[in-house]
This record gives C-alpha cells, sequence and structure tokens, in this order.
C-alpha cells in the first residue's frame, strides 16, 4: 500500500529466492533501485541487491584496471581493512589521514551500541581512497558477506594475509596506540572490563575527551 504521497508502506519483499517468494516485511527505509525501476524489498534482500550491484558493476572493474596497471593513481585518502567485533572483516577509505582514526572509534562505537565487547583490529592501511577502496574490494568480492550492508568480507586467510602483507605504514604506526588508549579509556564508560593499572584509571579520571 502507498500514503498519500505516494511512498510504499508495508507489504512484503518482492524478491524470490529460486522461485519462492520471500514473504518478509519491507524496511522501512523504502525500496531499492533508481526512481523509476525501484524495487519493495526486507532488509536482508535490500543489501544483497546493492552488494550484487557494487560487485559486479564497480569493484570488479577497477580491481581488473589495477591488476593489469591500467590505474596511474588513486583517487585521494586511505583505504583500511580492519577485523571487526563480529569476526568479520571491513574494507573501507576515509578521505584524509587525520578521518582514520575517527573513523574506527565511530565503526567501535557502533558495534558496542550493538552489545559487543571487542574493539576492532586494524590489520591494514592502503594509501589511496575511494578508487583504492574498490579495487581491494573488487580482488576479494567472493569473500563479500551478501546479507549485510557495510563492506563485510569473510575473514579467509587469502584476505587476511594480502592484508598483514601491507600492514600499517611506518608514518601511520602511531594510529595503533592512539587507538588502543582511546579503546582503554571508552570501553570502562560503556561497562566492558579492560585490563587497568592504578594510572591507567587516574589518566582516565582526568581526561574528559574520551569519546571522539
Amino acid at each position: 500500500m502507498t500514503n498519500n504521497d505516494g511512498t510504499l508502506v508495508g507489504g512484503t519483499c518482492g524478491v524470490s529466492e529460486y522461485g519462492v517468494p520471500c514473504g518478509n516485511a519491507i524496511r522501512t527505509r523504502g525500496p531499492v533501485g533508481p526512481q523509476w525501476a525501484q524495487v519493495p524489498v526486507c532488509e536482508k534482500h535490500a543489501a544483497v541487491l546493492t552488494n550484487w550491484n557494487v560487485g559486479t558493476y564497480r569493484t570488479l572493474m577497477l580491481a581488473e584496471m589495477e591488476k593489469r596497471g591500467l590505474i596511474s593513481g588513486h583517487l585521494p585518502g586511505y583505504t583500511y581493512v580492519i577485523w571487526l567485533p563480529n569476526d568479520r572483516v571491513k574494507i573501507g577509505s576515509v578521505g584524509r589521514e587525520d578521518r582514520l582514526l575517527k573513523r574506527w572509534k565511530e565503526i567501535t562505537a557502533d558495534y558496542v551500541k550493538a552489545g559487543h565487547k571487542d574493539p576492532i583490529k586494524p590489520i591494514a592501511v592502503f594509501d589511496g581512497g575511494k578508487s583504492k577502496e574498490a579495487a581491494v574490494q573488487g580482488r576479494f568480492n567472493h569473500l563479500r558477506v551478501q546479507d549485510e550492508l557495510g563492506e563485510q568480507f569473510s575473514p579467509d586467510p587469502e584476505l587476511i594475509d594480502h592484508a598483514e602483507n601491507q600492514g600499517i605504514p611506518t608514518e601511520l604506526a602511531y594510529l595503533i596506540p592512539s587507538y588502543e588508549k582511546w579503546w582503554d579509556r571508552y570501553a570502562p564508560k560503556k561497562g566492558i572490563a579492560v585490563p587497568t593499572s592504578k594510572d591507567d584509571e587516574a589518566r582516565r579520571a582526568a581526561d574528559d575527551d574520551w569519546l571522539f
């Protein structure tokens, strides 16, 4: 059914899996697709369709171009690979160096809100922004978790080895202790126990800038 303004409300997912209609309730954020060809879908199939589209038409193409040496330079920024608290791997990017640590904090906070009690684990940082992110994602598109948004991938040894071989560049190594120090202050505020010393407790008590 639709509201007076024509927006779709209620109803069931319009996707079929191997000929069997899904039947789940459509997502509240609306249908997927361009305005002239939108499909009402549930949350799961919104992720499946989006990930298929991104993998088919963007990331695979850039991965192949990079493999063939057709990319002379990537867009500005940094592409990161992190191990998530849900035991999956995220490949994302930021436009500036000063956004890396902030983004890691944001991701961590989202998982803590969802009930997780572990920090993320940064594995690698590549030079290059959105285009490099797409190339790395395309290289490992076969490991992409299809039913969840957020550039998540299975922690296959192929991906982990590639990321660890890249590692964190020397000039960005400061990010790791900075993130760990932030987590040691942030976690107790959220009821998560972390090993502490009396010096750590005193520093946290004197530090009001514990979040971002």
